[in-house]
């Protein structure tokens, strides 16, 4: 009779386990699911509203210079008028650190192998100086450069301008042309320029969960922002993924830089912590944007919820452990005394 108690009694538990450990792993995964789905849904809000903050600026900012090109390309101006043209756009756009006009060696000045006059900001000054020398040969700079080869407007890649604003900048230039015999012929270049400390601030704004965080990689996938500054220009999302050995952060670099969006699930390379990326591209200059949201903060009310409904559902088990044990030993009483009396009647008494 001992035995098909335990027998009967260890059957109603496994049961019971069965059923309780199904259902808790359907309420997690479900509930992962759900939660994942939300984070996404506020992740591609997030990013895409500060994709849309920097895109605001930079696209009145891609406006600043056309002006300037379009009035240089139709009428000579005197060194004075440059002057007055470069303080005003400084002054109409505080957004602007630096703009220069740089011409072509001896076109604005048969006598001048450089002519760029250049303004910036210090502190609340505007400040006046020329571009060009045996230290600073602005012709292989790539701000002058790029569109000169090109013939179209460029972003360059952020860059420490040594020599002209002297700080992280990124570079926006719209090349102008003069009419000479019949052709039209690169002259020169307006630039505006763009302090990274101005970008840094605004990505550092992106709350993300408690220790989440925003960063931006350039079309090469330079790290222009980052809350680590040590990669900040010194490393690429290639170089980091080559430095693990990590394929899949390889292949979100190659789909950034090609403009691409995606919710997925990596290894954050900087601190080894696994999480979820969300990224989305920056328009105006082909960059990209990426918010980390860590997996132990993100799942954390997940995990809380499942700890709670197990702990019900342990307390439950137990109860029904409780009552499996009674009615065990209720339907055994019984066959126990029939079996008694039918030894008895056996035994002819």
């Amino acid at each position: 009779m001992r035995g098909v108690f335990l027998r009967l009694t260890l059957l109603v538990l496994l049961g019971a386990a069965a059923v309780l450990g199904g259902v808790s792993t359907y309420g997690y995964l479900v509930s992962r699911n759900i939660l994942l789905e939300k984070v996404e849904e506020s992740a591609r809000n997030q990013a895409l509203a500060t994709v849309n903050r920097i895109e605001s600026v930079l696209s009145t900012l891609q406006k600043v210079p056309w002006s300037a090109a379009y009035a240089l390309e139709n009428a000579p101006l005197t060194p004075a008028e440059i002057r007055r043209l470069s303080r005003r756009l400084l002054a109409d756009t505080p957004e602007v650190f630096g703009t220069a006009v740089a011409f072509e060696p001896y076109s604005f000045d048969p006598k001048q192998l450089y002519y760029s006059p250049y303004f910036y900001r210090h502190g609340d000054e505007i400040r006046e100086t020329m571009l060009g020398g045996a230290n600073y040969r602005y012709f292989y700079q790539d701000w002058y450069q790029l569109p000169r080869e090109l013939g179209k407007p460029v972003w360059t890649e952020p860059y420490f301008d040594e020599g002209g604003g002297n700080i992280l900048m990124t570079t926006f230039s719209v090349p102008f042309f003069r009419e000479e015999h019949g052709e039209r012929r690169f002259a020169g270049v307006v630039t505006v320029d763009v302090s990274l400390e101005w970008l840094r601030r605004m990505i550092s704004e992106v709350r993300v969960l408690e220790t989440g965080f925003a960063f931006l990689v350039s079309g090469s996938g330079v790290y222009v922002t980052h809350p680590d500054m040590s990669l900040v220009l010194n490393e690429t999302i290639f170089t980091q993924a080559e430095s693990v050995g990590d394929r899949q952060i390889r292949e979100i670099g190659r789909d950034m830089i090609r403009g691409g969006t995606r919710f997925v699930e990596v290894t954050e390379p900087s601190t080894g912590r696994h999480g979820f990326l969300f990224y989305a591209p920056l328009p105006s200059n082909g960059w990209s944007l990426g918010v980390f949201y860590p997996r132990d903060e993100l799942l954390a009310d997940v995990r809380r919820m499942t700890l709670v409904t197990g702990g019900i559902g342990l307390a439950g088990f137990l109860v029904l452990a409780g009552l499996a044990a009674a009615i065990g030993r209720s339907i055994a009483r019984p066959l126990r005394r029939l079996s008694v009396a039918a030894g008895e009647i056996a035994a002819g008494r």
